[in-house]
């Protein structure tokens, strides 16, 4: 159930996921959290969310829904072979490594250079600990794992910083990550986990911690502090994101490739301009989104506030307006694509069965699929970009066999499947060449291409064609052209 309206300048929406009360199953691993878990992230973070779950409650309402959707041969043997894994890697998952996890969380992203070590931005979780002491046993034990598998060395090392005597920083390097500035680690700070995507961010909110102050939190925001009010004092998720930086985030990353889209669209007659313009002041505007979740005797019920352009689970109502004024535009342009892709691969069928023909005395096969192992043509270039509806029938793409290449040039060689019914359908023609036509005209081709053939339409073609028995008498002109020839 959704309810979306306009609350000043901003979008709300409520929604509702009913559920039975009390809670069960998933919805009763949560607990509740206060806004001032988001204090744990940094000043700096864009996007913030707060919760609280029971990981272990949630592999127990996993494991117990397994078991009653499998027989107890096929469940006793999942949990052996778990059990298994657990004496190689030496310590329960469930009893050691995520009973050991608490339940409050926090997760918060930060943008791309503001931090000088970092400039790309990252990720950093914080995790209350109910046992720091095996929940460090644990992920050492996986560690260890890992660095005894023979293939690890390549593919990603593990390595420790020492920060004083109760501090370390665990990197997990990975060279293909590492040319993305992503360095995943982890760390423990009294009793919370530390897991980052840089060693610096860890670092950085290890030193927060220590400090014990919201001196560089997400509380000393005055964006933050200005939608303070609107959390309740309790819920069981909270998020916050500042749009402004998400938004500028995102043009950022569009203007590096904003210039080949704009010729792209001009190769297709669309104008746009070669840069975006500069939206700044409209930008510093845009208000912060605020977004949390209760858990009431009806179910779960969230709320969000926002301008409805920020990226986060919380747009529902930006996101059902955006998609209504969009799907048109976007349904013409993934057709146009679909189209442009299916043009593509009858032109490389067209290819292949002249690379075929050639060894052939110039006859072209005798279906498309030996072109696959005569003439290297892909597999994927007999497969339709579209989509196969219930009235679909039939190959991807129709092939007209017993041609060669002294065919008449106009003669159709293979074009699209007509029940697939496209305003248009792409034709490989004879000599070589790929035309978009629309279904009148396909089957005038068709009708003279099996004429010059001096033979009859297959049944199962005229049913894809949707031909029927007076679409295929002559006219009185084509009649007395005959009688002149």
């Amino acid at each position: 159930i959704m309810r979306a309206g306009f609350d000043g300048p901003n979008i709300a929406a409520d929604t509702l996921l009913e559920n039975p009360w009390p809670p069960r199953g998933l919805f009763a691993q949560l607990g509740t959290v206060s806004p001032e878990i988001l204090c744990s992230a940094d000043e700096r973070a864009y996007e913030a969310m707060g919760m609280n779950i029971s990981l272990s409650g949630m592999y127990d309402v996993v494991m117990n829904t397994i078991r009653s959707n499998v027989s107890e041969e096929e469940f006793g043997k999942m949990e052996k072979d778990i059990t298994d894994f657990e004496t190689q890697i030496g310590f329960s998952i469930r009893q050691d490594l995520l009973e050991s996890v608490a339940g409050p969380m926090t997760a918060y992203l930060l943008p791309a250079w503001t931090i000088p070590e970092v400039p790309n931005g990252g990720a950093v979780l914080l995790a209350d600990l109910r046992n720091p002491e095996l929940f460090e046993k644990s992920m050492t034990a996986v560690e260890h794992f890992i660095q005894q598998m023979e293939d690890s060395k390549e593919t990603v090392q593990i390595q420790t910083q020492t920060l004083s005597e109760n501090q370390t920083v665990h990197v997990w390097v990975s060279p293909v990550l590492s040319l993305m500035q992503v360095m995943p680690c982890w760390m423990i700070q009294d009793s919370k986990v530390i897991i980052a995507s840089h060693p610096s961010l860890a670092t950085q909110a290890a030193a927060r911690m220590d400090m014990n102050t919201a001196e560089g939190t997400l509380c000393q925001s005055e964006r933050f502090r200005s939608v303070r009010s609107m959390y309740p004092p309790s819920a069981v998720s909270l998020s916050y994101s500042d749009t402004a930086v998400q938004f500028r985030q995102l043009l950022t990353k569009l203007q590096q490739f904003w210039p080949m889209l704009a010729m792209a669209a001009t190769q297709k007659g669309i104008m746009l301009p070669m840069m975006l313009p500069n939206l700044d002041k409209y930008i510093a505007s845009l208000p912060p989104t605020v977004c949390y979740t209760n858990m009431t005797s009806r179910g779960l019920e969230s709320r969000y506030n926002g301008p409805g352009l920020d990226i986060s689970v919380g747009t529902i109502g930006g996101g059902a307006m955006g998609a209504a004024i969009l799907m048109p535009a976007l349904s013409k342009t993934k057709c146009t694509a679909q189209r442009v892709v299916s043009g593509t691969n009858l032109k490389g069928i067209g290819n292949a069965a002249f690379v075929y023909a050639n060894d052939h005395d110039g006859k072209f096969p005798l279906d498309l699929e030996t072109l696959i192992g005569e003439a290297d043509l892909s597999p994927e270039s007999l497969k339709s970009p579209y989509q196969r509806r219930k009235s679909t029938s039939g190959p991807d793409y129709i092939y007209i066999a017993g041609q060669n290449e002294d065919s008449p040039p106009q003669n159709v060689l293979a074009y699209d499947n007509p029940t697939f019914k496209e305003e248009q359908y792409n034709v490989l023609y004879v000599d070589g060449h790929v035309a978009a036509e629309k279904l009148s005209d396909l089957r005038a081709d068709v009708i003279r291409t099996y004429s010059n053939l001096n033979r009859q339409i297959p049944d199962d073609e005229k049913s894809w064609l949707g031909l029927a028995s007076e679409d295929l008498e002559p006219s009185a002109s084509e009649n007395a052209e005959n009688l002149d020839q």
